[in-house]
Parts: C-alpha cells; sequence; structure tokens
C-alpha cells in the first residue's frame, strides 16, 4: 500500500509554522510552556525536527521533545515521524518565510488547520518501502 505525496511551497508567517509544529507535534494539549510565542519545540531521533535562531534555549524537555526560545529564527526543519514528510521553513524578510517540501494528506491538512495556504506544486504516489 502506498500514498500521495504532495509537492507544496507558500510563504507564511513564522507564527503559523510554529502553530503548525505544536499541532503535528502534540496530540492533546500542549505543554503551559509553549504558551509564549518565541517558544518553539524541537524533536530528536525519529522525525527530527530543529530551530535555527540567532539565540536558542532549552526551557524543558518531554522525551525526545524539548521546548527551546528561540530569538531571530533564519530556519525550521521538520520531518515527520513516518518520515514521509519534510517541511523547511526560510526567513525571508522579518517573520515572514518560505516554506516548502513535501507532505502527506494528514501533513496538508494540519497545514490548512492552522491557516497555511499553500500552492501544491505536483503530487504523486508513493509505494511504501519494505
Amino acid at each position: 500500500m502506498g500514498r500521495v505525496i504532495a509537492e507544496v511551497e507558500a510563504f507564511c508567517e513564522l507564527g503559523g509554522f510554529r502553530k503548525f509544529l505544536i499541532k503535528s507535534m502534540f496530540h492533546g494539549e500542549p505543554p503551559k510552556e509553549l504558551r509564549g510565542d518565541d517558544i518553539f519545540p524541537e524533536r530528536r531521533g525519529s522525525g527530527p525536527v530543529y530551530v535555527g535562531a540567532d539565540l536558542k534555549e532549552q526551557v524543558n524537555s518531554f522525551g525526545a521533545v524539548r521546548l527551546v526560545r528561540a530569538v531571530n529564527v533564519l530556519g525550521i526543519h521538520y520531518v515527520s515521524l513516518s518520515k514521509s514528510s519534510e517541511l523547511i521553513w526560510r526567513q525571508a524578510e522579518g517573520k515572514l518565510g518560505r516554506l516548502s517540501g513535501r507532505a502527506t494528506v494528514e501533513t496538508l491538512m494540519n497545514l490548512r488547520r492552522v491557516g497555511i495556504n499553500f500552492r501544491l506544486k505536483k503530487a504523486y504516489f508513493e509505494e511504501k518501502r519494505a
């Protein structure tokens, strides 16, 4: 059995992509520490999520997920746990950035749920690897 993968691109605010990260990484109520606009989740190991910023400090951690306070975010690299989705947000100007990568239908739905309007570049059917 395979899955549909879409190549996407968008221009979106950092805050919108931050909401996507929270929705994708925390099913249910996110930790209270995420209430600050400058706090971002990162994940080590399988399905890594990394925030690149001028200044970053760890606020808390929950297993493989850690919360970081980031100043002047330059980029964010997101890989889903299944490794089927991979998105990169790069700062364009201030808090506006360019988002690009490949996404499953579930990832596309999460992007739409947080209000990110993306453009589909192409979509294809990917066979699952054994």
